[in-house]
């Protein structure tokens, strides 16, 4: 496959692909409206696809408990939440149906027909948790503070995979659909942390920590219609696609180091220095999607007198966008990644008076491109330059 060159800081039009002037479009229109029609049939499709309907209530409870021995802080909570769920879910008509109909293809009767004119089922479902989470903090030193802490939590479903409508795919015989009976992620996390503070201001720390997760939400994966609330006998012969709950526990390992210190003790002007930085690493047991394994920020900080400047930046490695179930070959991307990417901002204050200051902040300041890329950095998917973005303010405090 022979894919076009990308050049670094050029438009879309400097490598001569279309970029249609949606402005231009609009005079267009409004000079001849003859030239458009509308697309009556493809809008009312549309419109029976992206009906969804979530409700949702939550209702819960907490009670925390705190104490204190000598230089041993103690918490302890416990929590309660009822949820119920209900989504509206579209059936289609599957093309056999359609056919014996009688109705013609492309038309309003034809669409309004094979979505049931909008009536949709609605399903329910309900569930209740209890959490704990709680730690301790022991002080060994004035500097030093060690601290173990661990909590439950839960990850309720996106409402776009619990409700909405079927999507069908005749040629491939595959039938995509929401999931109502899909249920939340439960998650216990552990997290151990050593601080040391530094005089007169600051903190060098690192911390370590595990996540484990309880039916993980994977999307697009080929299932069994009973287990997305479906009877063997709908759609017969196609195979199903939704997002369903991986079975077992996954679990994540991840560590962090951290800095940030105000520089008091520099003679002179140099007081006004500040630094910090951190570093992140994420060890899945298995592929995670939109999980960077490496990242990390980092920042630069001076302040005298009226003056406030900031240097900023973060990094995030490299990480895959694409659900589980695509592989290299899958039509037409493969597995889609989000290549590795660095910021750079910049913030500056000037006091002019107890009222008054004058601000002024740049984000991506270097013009850093967005890029998505199939299986191999070398084929790149989509090459993004959203171009900085700067932002001046007069700000008045009364």
């Amino acid at each position: 496959m022979n894919l076009p060159r990308i050049i670094p800081n050029q438009t879309l039009n400097a490598q001569n692909w279309r970029a249609d002037n949606n402005y231009a479009t609009w005079t267009l229109f409004q000079q001849h409206p003859e030239y458009f029609t509308a697309d009556t049939v493809g809008n009312l499709q549309r419109r029976y696809l992206n009906d969804h309907r979530i409700r949702e209530t939550v209702a819960a409870g907490y009670l925390e408990a705190q104490a204190q021995i000598n230089r041993l802080k103690f918490d302890i909570g416990l929590r309660y939440e009822g949820t119920r769920e209900g989504a509206l879910v579209a059936q289609p008509h599957s093309a056999q149906e359609m056919a014996a109909t009688g109705l013609t293809a492309g038309t309003v009767d034809y669409v309004n027909y094979q979505y049931n004119y909008g009536r949709q089922l609605w399903k329910t479902g309900s569930y209740g948790d209890w959490f704990l989470s709680g730690g301790v903090k022991y002080d060994l030193n004035r500097h030093l503070v060690a601290q173990f802490a661990f909590s439950q939590a839960i990850l309720r479903p996106d409402y776009g995979n619990l409700g909405g409508a079927i999507s069908i795919n005749e040629s491939s015989q595959t039938v995509t659909v929401p999931n109502p009976l899909l249920k939340p992620e439960h998650s216990t996390k552990y997290y151990l942390s050593l601080q040391y503070y530094l005089e007169p201001s600051g903190i060098v720390a690192a911390s370590a920590y595990r996540l484990d997760v309880k039916d993980m939400q994977v999307t697009g994966i080929s299932v069994g219609p009973e287990s997305v609330g479906y009877g063997p006998n709908d759609y017969a012969g196609y195979t199903y696609v939704s997002t369903i709950n991986q079975p077992g526990v996954s679990t994540t390992n991840g560590v962090t180091l951290e800095y940030d210190q105000q520089m008091t003790f520099l003679p002179g002007v140099l007081k006004g220095l500040g630094l910090r930085g951190s570093f992140n690493w994420v060890d899945p047991d298995s592929v995670r999607v939109n999980l960077p394994i490496y990242s990390a920020n980092w920042g630069v900080r001076y302040g005298r007198g009226p003056i406030d400047v900031q240097l900023t930046g973060n990094f995030q490695s490299s990480y895959r966008t694409s659900a589980l179930s695509n592989t290299p070959t899958t039509p037409a991307n493969g597995i889609l990644y989000h290549a590795d990417r660095t910021l750079w901002n910049v913030s500056a204050t000037y006091k002019i008076s107890k009222t008054f200051a004058f601000q002024i902040a740049g984000r991506n300041i270097f013009n850093a491109p967005d890029i998505v890329y199939s299986n191999v950095r070398s084929r790149v998917q989509l090459y993004s330059v959203y171009g900085s973005m700067w932002n001046v303010a007069l700000k008045a405090t009364f």
